[in-house]
């Protein structure tokens, strides 16, 4: 029995060093996590040359190495990215999406990595200047958009007020381009990018309609707090400021 222990205890020490480097390995394995986004809103996400690029893309991999994660984008409809987040198919959510009071009932948010204005989009022969003036017409919003809720209670109070809801925004482009739509609303740096490249159109910032943007997770996420910490150290070190710099400058 005495000999069988000790021969035991011999076994074990020679298989010490093994198991741990079995454990160091396991421990060097980084998390992966899964970011939904909607690859249709220039300078934010959008493909390019086959590949989803844009400011928050760029963003997504800055926070990835800070917080020492592989990271996988999936690219789908805007209105479907919070069903994929409740439902688990995805781990967090980039996509130019506002912490409006009502998401906030369902899922949770980063602190803002970007504010902006919004904006309306229409054509130049068009003379509205404000949304206030819009007594007809049709206003174009993005599906799941904080905007369509907004365009549906201005229709509801106005009946000469319509709404087109398109699940892409070049969609809502072209509708806006062959008159269907006469007004599109969407945040101030996707509409200059938008007239840079259609001249025909013009866009006025609504001054009182400041938004943030953050990054969205299911409710009670404990990534939030980590997410929170490592755009602290983006902002502290510059590489935020450097990525707005490089896309929305």
């Amino acid at each position: 029995m005495i000999v069988i222990t000790m021969l035991f205890k011999i076994l074990l020490i020679c298989l010490l060093p093994f198991l741990n480097s079995c454990e160091e390995k396991k421990n060097d394995i980084k998390q992966t996590l899964i970011m939904g986004t909607s690859a249709d809103y220039k300078p934010f996400a959008f493909i390019q040359d086959n590949e989803i690029v844009g400011f928050e893309v760029d963003l997504a991999k800055a926070l990835a190495k800070e917080l020492n994660i592989n990271l996988e984008i999936k690219d789908m409809d805007f209105a479907a990215l919070i069903p994929a987040l409740n439902s688990t198919r995805i781990d967090f959510v980039m996509a130019s999406m506002t912490p409006s009071s009502e998401r906030l009932k369902h899922i949770d948010f980063s602190n803002p990595y970007y504010t902006g204005f919004v904006t309306i989009l229409t054509r130049k022969d068009n003379s509205i200047s404000d949304l206030d003036g819009i007594t007809q017409g049709t206003l174009g919003v993005q599906m799941g958009s904080v905007w369509e809720t907004f365009a549906n209670k201005k229709a509801f109070e106005n009946p000469d007020i319509k709404v087109f809801v398109g699940n892409k925004i070049p969609q809502l482009i072209e509708e806006l381009k062959v008159g269907r739509i006469d007004i599109l609303i969407l945040e101030e740096e996707q509409a200059r990018e938008i007239v840079l490249f259609n001249p025909e159109f013009t866009y006025i910032i609504l001054n009182k309609s400041e938004d943030s943007i953050a990054v969205a997770f299911t409710k009670g996420s404990n990534l939030v707090p980590e997410f929170n910490k490592a755009l602290e150290t983006l902002e502290r070190t510059g590489e935020l400021s450097r990525l707005r710099a490089k896309w929305l400058n």
